[in-house]
């Protein structure tokens, strides 16, 4: 579960003094002094300075730009994205970095919950990152616009490792749009309420990046991104072939082609 609130003040916040972040939700804005509600909203995205406290308060102190110069007003602290470090090749976007086990077989629902938690959770992400990828979720999840995910890109695209979202979170946020966006229906596959999704223990496991299982069906997804992908070696579909029983049966004994 996601920490917040005063638990998240003392382990992301108390003692660190003023730290840049930036919104992770639209957010109300307050007078610093008198907490009054003011009439405008920063959006998601927004850069800003959390203040440093000596205590929790549940509408925190920021620094924020406003035109041409910088103003300090409050917004709900739980709204703030937590700090981390600047995002790194050492950084994993798999799904395995997300604290998804592959020995569960999870609903659509909770496996959406885990991922948006622990991007959340993780030190490791930059707090533009972590907005970004929140958005990435929420989009596949049809929880935002196209025009909202590209407001929140804009705002924050040049701290993006854009390569790594592509070709391993892709992987992430692929069974997520596969349920919400019904991205199976141009092959006329509907799946049921009762579907969940499986993760493989190794982020390199061949022709396989997660599954999606509904009754006594399973589906093997292998997520690709670009225009190059890697070449599928013999040995990886006979073995894939060989953890099904019925596949198994029906082609052991067929015999190899050579398609030129």
């Amino acid at each position: 579960m996601a920490t917040s609130g005063a638990a998240a003040w003392q382990k992301y916040f108390r003692g660190k003094g003023d730290i840049q972040t930036r919104l992770k939700k639209e957010s109300e804005v307050y007078d610093i002094s008198s907490k009054t509600k003011l009439s405008y909203k920063l959006p998601v995205g927004t850069e800003v300075t959390y203040l440093k406290s000596s205590a929790y308060d549940s509408k925190a102190a920021i620094s924020v730009k406003k035109g041409r110069s910088y103003i300090s007003v409050r917004v709900p602290f739980d709204n703030i994205a937590k700090p981390g470090v600047k995002s790194s090749g050492a950084s994993s976007l798999k799904p395995q970095a997300f604290g998804v086990s592959d020995s569960v077989k999870y609903s659509i629902d909770d496996y959406t919950k885990l991922i948006s938690n622990n991007i959340e959770e993780r030190k490791d992400l930059s707090p533009e990152l972590k907005v970004y990828l929140k958005a990435l979720v929420d989009h596949s999840a049809e929880k935002i616009t196209d025009s909202k995910l590209s407001k929140i890109y804009n705002e924050v695209s040049s701290d993006l490792p854009l390569n790594d979202i592509k070709k391993d979170f892709g992987e992430v946020i692929g069974p997520i749009a596969i349920f919400k966006k019904k991205l199976f229906a141009n092959k006329k596959i509907t799946l049921s309420t009762r579907a969940k999704v499986q993760v493989p223990l190794r982020p390199n496991e061949p022709l396989m990046d997660y599954a999606i299982i509904d009754g006594d069906q399973t589906y093997i997804i292998s997520a690709k991104s670009g225009e190059t992908t890697n070449v599928v070696k013999p040995k990886d579909i006979i073995d894939l072939i060989g953890k099904k029983d019925k596949t198994l049966k029906k082609w052991k004994n067929s015999k190899e082609k050579f398609i030129r």
